[in-house]
């Protein structure tokens, strides 16, 4: 074979390769099925309906099925089964007329909700109240207002000072020993306390420093704690020892892209030694993208009654069904997602 005729083949060849492992890079790793909606925005007074929302924002789901949501300018939690019907209010400031903070001051009651988080025994909720940079503890057990347990953070009428070091807490992750961390995106660190508020530790980006890393939703895997990055279009997988150890995303529009991902969940309900999947709230983008053996899958629910404007929260449940906090459409969507 001649030279011109081996450069060309060697050329093509190369192409062939460099467009397939591209293409690998961006392939969807699954496939995202609308379920249903539910919800709709409120107008005042609130006391009228009780199951509306106002930019609902973070989820959790306990193991019964009870999901917990982040009803942010309704400042209030609200409860759902899976299916979307309404079990009850967890807590809630009352006087959400009134716009001056002070009204919301009785034990419990909070402001502004933008994360929450069950521990693993189901007995208790946890609600990240930006707001007041704020933590408060609740019972499952009990029924609002006797359900409410302790608060740290600062509060401005309690006037608990208890880690007001807090700058804005966003998000919240619980795990198996109860121990409690807070993602504190003006603060740029995460924060983790026991159970009853008292600082254990801190965890900082090695690499970034300050206004660099503004951290918003967390969640906790088998290998380690899951981070998004709101500012810089980012995931990071740290150890739990603070060590940083993965990282994933641009600031982009592309499959495995992000534009301003406000939130997280990990599913590590799989073997001990294969990745978690990792699901998240790429919020500018107006979808949610899944990263499954290496892969993502980017999914904005199309044109339909399962499109996505603006997410704000992202959760699964034991089944796998993935639960979207379509924020500025002020409702919930549930769909299915097949690796």
């Amino acid at each position: 074979m001649k030279k011109k005729e081996l450069l060309k083949c060697a050329i093509l060849c190369f192409t062939a390769v460099f467009l397939i492992l591209h293409t690998a890079d961006n392939c969807q790793a699954g496939q995202f099925t609308f379920v249903k909606g539910w919800g709709y925005k409120i107008t005042l007074p609130r006391n009228i309906d009780k199951q509306g929302f106002a930019g609902p924002s973070g989820m959790a789901i306990d193991s019964s099925g009870t999901l917990y949501v982040a009803d942010n300018q309704n400042h209030r939690i609200q409860e759902y089964d899976t299916d979307g019907n309404w079990l009850g209010i967890l807590t809630e400031c009352p006087d959400l007329i009134i716009s001056d903070i002070r009204h919301c001051s009785d034990p419990g009651e909070i402001k502004g909700p933008t994360d929450v988080a069950v521990d693993p025994t189901g007995q208790y909720v946890y609600v990240v109240t930006g707001h007041w940079n704020m933590i408060s503890k609740f019972s499952t057990t009990q029924a609002a207002p006797n359900n409410f347990i302790l608060s740290w953070g600062f509060h401005p009428v309690q006037n608990n000072v208890v880690a007001d070091f807090m700058r804005e807490p966003a998000g919240v992750a619980v795990d198996e020993a109860g121990d409690v961390y807070v993602a504190d995106i003006w603060g740029s660190v995460i924060w983790k306390f026991d159970s009853e508020g008292n600082l254990i530790s801190m965890l900082t980006h090695p690499y970034l420093s300050g206004d660099d890393f503004r951290p918003t939703g967390i969640d906790l895997g088998k290998k380690g704690i899951y981070v998004t990055d709101y500012l810089n279009g980012l995931v990071y997988r740290f150890a739990y020892n603070g060590d940083l150890k993965e990282s994933w995303g641009v600031e982009g529009t592309g499959v495995g892209e992000f534009s301003y991902p406000a939130s997280l969940e990990v599913d590590d309900a799989l073997e001990v030694n294969s990745d978690d999947t990792i699901y998240v709230a790429d919020t500018l983008n107006n979808r949610i993208q899944a990263l499954n053996n290496g892969s993502w899958t980017a999914y904005n629910g199309g044109t339909g009654e399962g499109s996505i404007f603006r997410p704000f929260g992202v959760t699964i449940d034991s089944s796998g069904n993935v639960y979207v906090a379509d924020t500025f459409n002020h409702r919930m969507l549930k769909y299915t997602y097949i690796p």
